[in-house]
């Protein structure tokens, strides 16, 4: 199943290709045409939301769920799946990036992540997770306790509820060697992979019209798995774009399914509505496993002309400050195994003076190696 996760990924980077100067060929005579002018226009907007959720049945989320042998999921919680969607909004590139995405578990918006002006704004509804998991919500005040003595004053606030702004976030990255701004030489390389992914749609791809609803032409299409997998290899490793991709070590074509995936695109005025992956018909890629019934990932496409509100009253909190929070709380861990207390002891030849400046939490862990600093 991890081979067949980059397999998807690179029918996911075809499915994003655009490099056709058609101007809407009609999807009943010419379905494949069609499909790729559609994405053509899509990229070309200014901005793009995106909704997935899953099409299904509480029974057959169960079955999935049972065919690698386990129990099936029980309905209660087949339902909390359906119920849970994962909605994205993108808009412009660079400093003008705008960015939100909203995490919807059992009908609640639990987690809500946006990016406008370079900060990174961050709400969790910490508490509402907890009980649509079972666990208990008691441990959220310890945890907050423990956060704050170790540093992270920050925590607490994320775990009442609050929005938090993290800023700076770019600052930290640059010193660590990211680029400031993405080189025209890569984008052009990016931009030559994806019109390559293009081709192998076109050589490989058989795209079919299945008539018309209201999400709109919907048309059908099938990716043989060897080829594309062969024309994605290829691609990358002509390409310096490549790098870009943390795929890893690829396994050889000859371990690829000789098999055919298949999805359906609904295509109106032009521009893509809809996707929905069958995730029943994996079962033939898994030894003894019959496909069950239909399990869809659905992906809702819209185009986005407006602009990713700012939250009012957000905590603020630099990148740095988190950073070196989190750093100094797991230094000491690094340092050594378990200590008294449940916390971590050094090992042999351990210089106490390491932990000066640590927060109180931290020094109360090594009060028997390092008496000298509890009165610090």
């Amino acid at each position: 199943m991890k081979r067949l996760a980059a397999l998807l990924l690179a029918a996911g980077l075809v499915l994003g290709a655009c490099a056709d100067d058609s101007s809407g060929p009609d999807p009943e005579a010419n379905p494949k045409d069609a499909l790729i002018s559609a994405f053509e226009n899509l990229s070309q907007s200014e901005g793009l939301s995106m909704v997935m959720s899953f099409d299904a049945t509480t029974e057959s989320i169960s079955q999935l769920d049972s065919m690698g042998g386990g129990d099936p999921m029980a309905e209660e919680d087949a339902q909390k799946l359906l119920d849970s969607r994962l909605s994205v909004i993108a808009k412009g590139e660079g400093p003008d990036a705008q960015f939100e995405m909203v995490v919807t578990v059992a009908g609640e918006d639990d987690v809500t992540l946006k990016v406008v002006d370079k900060v990174l704004y961050v709400q969790v509804d910490a508490e509402g997770l907890a009980e649509t998991f079972g666990a208990d919500t008691g441990e959220l005040d310890k945890a907050e306790t423990e956060a704050a003595a170790a540093g992270m004053g920050f925590v607490k606030p994320l775990l009442d509820g609050e929005w938090v702004a993290v800023t700076g976030a770019d600052e930290l990255a640059e010193q660590f060697g990211a680029p400031v701004q993405e080189s025209d030489e890569a984008k052009a390389s990016q931009q030559q992979l994806i019109e390559d992914m293009t081709n192998a749609l076109r050589d490989h791809a058989t795209v079919n019209s299945e008539g018309t609803d209201d999400a709109g032409d919907r048309l059908s299409v099938e990716l043989p798995l060897r080829e594309m997998y062969s024309s994605f290899t290829n691609a990358l490793q002509q390409n310096p774009a490549a790098a870009a991709f943390p795929f890893g070590q690829l396994p050889p074509e000859t371990e690829v399914p000789n098999e055919t995936i298949a999805f359906d695109v609904w295509v109106e005025d032009d521009t893509v509505t809809q996707l929905a992956f069958d995730l029943a018909q994996l079962a033939k890629f898994e030894e003894g496993a019959e496909v069950g019934e239909r399990v869809a990932i659905l992906l809702e496409l819209d185009e986005f002309d407006g602009n990713v509100e700012v939250p009012d009253d957000a905590v603020e909190v630099s990148a740095q400050e988190i950073f070196q929070a989190i750093g100094g709380a797991m230094m000491p861990g690094m340092m050594g195994g378990a200590g008294a207390g449940g916390g971590t002891a050094p090992g042999a030849g351990f210089d106490c003076s390491q932990l000066q400046g640590a927060p109180p939490s931290v020094i109360e862990q090594f009060a028997e190696e390092c008496p000298e600093l509890q009165d610090q």
